[in-house]
């Protein structure tokens, strides 16, 4: 029979070794410079790419594993997210996903993630009001993640998911679609847009976008203090790219401006979405809500993973999509220290 203690003493050891992995990690991560993938399971994805993107419907494609009863097993799966869910005895047997797809001899399995379309969070709604900005003896001005933020006119809402710096500047980071433009750059002449919290002019986006990432950078203003201090979470240790498997099923917080401290899980990871050109994102089971856009996905540590873009649109879905953190601090030329 196992002993209990010794039992206990190898799990609380393991946990420790995949912490202290976790901080490697994040030291060795490079901003822009995603990590090469060795799993055979990355290489199967790799080789079916293209022809499971060709498929009628198929919106994605990235990595996950077999959840059973709640909760991840160790087989790596091929993940193909498509608009509806279709009975294998019904698909058609040129299709490549139908059950497994292969790479060299090697066969890995498929599975199929009923997603909807892609539902970003309406940002013309207001979230509730809090008191984020605090007077400081100095008559400064503190701003934690986890804030709304707002452009100014018209009023359109967000979260701010973490601060970071970049030139010599610092910066406030959140999703690009909080605004009214797409793609905006002030080193090309594009206009910068004014940005708010709780009435307050707090600074100016001049960088964001909508391409591969969903991400844009304020500019703060010289009176706004950067804090890396998440209510109700920690200070933020920094970010890391995540792991597969290893991430996989892992235990994630958000902070969000409308919801609030929230918690879940990871499900999916480099998931490359051409239709809404979206790369390499991270995909979560986290109940968020409007306003809560750009909010940071942290795990335990916690380290910054991604920032919310959007969501399925499916009603029985909770399945949330991220920006990695690595690709939204290379876009946005910053990093968070």
């Amino acid at each position: 029979m196992p002993d209990v203690a010794e039992s206990i003493r190898r799990l609380n050891a393991a946990t420790a070794r995949a912490s202290a992995a976790r901080t490697a990690l994040a030291a060795a991560s490079k901003v822009g410079k995603p990590p090469r993938v060795t799993h055979p399971a990355y290489a199967a994805l790799l080789a079916n790419r293209k022809r499971l993107l060709a498929e009628p419907d198929v919106l994605g494609v990235g990595l996950g594993v077999r959840w059973r009863g709640g909760a991840p097993t160790d087989e790596p799966v091929v993940s193909v997210f498509v608009r509806e869910k279709v009975p294998l005895d019904q698909l058609d047997e040129s299709m490549v996903f139908a059950s497994a797809v292969r790479v060299g001899n090697r066969s890995i399995g498929v599975d199929v993630v009923a997603f909807g379309d892609l539902a970003r969070p309406d940002p013309t709604r207001a979230p509730p009001e809090r008191v984020e900005l605090d007077a400081m003896a100095t008559g400064e001005a503190t701003w934690t993640p986890g804030s709304s933020i707002n452009q100014v006119t018209p009023p359109r809402f967000g979260t701010i998911g973490s601060f970071a710096h970049g030139g010599g500047k610092a910066f406030a980071l959140t999703a690009m679609h909080v605004f009214t433009v797409q793609e905006l750059d002030t080193s090309t002449g594009d206009k910068p847009i004014r940005a708010a919290a709780n009435g307050r002019q707090v600074g100016v986006v001049d960088l964001g976008t909508m391409t591969g990432v969903d991400a844009a950078r304020v500019l703060l203003d010289d009176d706004v203090q950067p804090t890396t201090h998440v209510p109700s979470v920690g200070e933020i240790a920094g970010w890391r790219w995540p792991a597969f498997p290893a991430d996989i099923g892992a235990g994630v917080t958000l902070a969000g401006a409308r919801s609030g401290r929230l918690q879940g899980a990871i499900t999916h990871l480099h998931v490359d979405f051409p239709t809404f050109s979206l790369v390499d994102t991270i995909i979560a089971s986290v109940p968020t809500q409007d306003g809560d856009s750009g909010g940071a996905l942290l795990d335990a540590k916690p380290y910054v993973l991604g920032f919310l873009v959007g969501w399925s649109n499916k009603l029985d879905a909770s399945l949330r999509i991220f920006s990695s953190a690595g690709h939204v601090l290379g876009r946005l030329h910053c990093n968070i220290p």
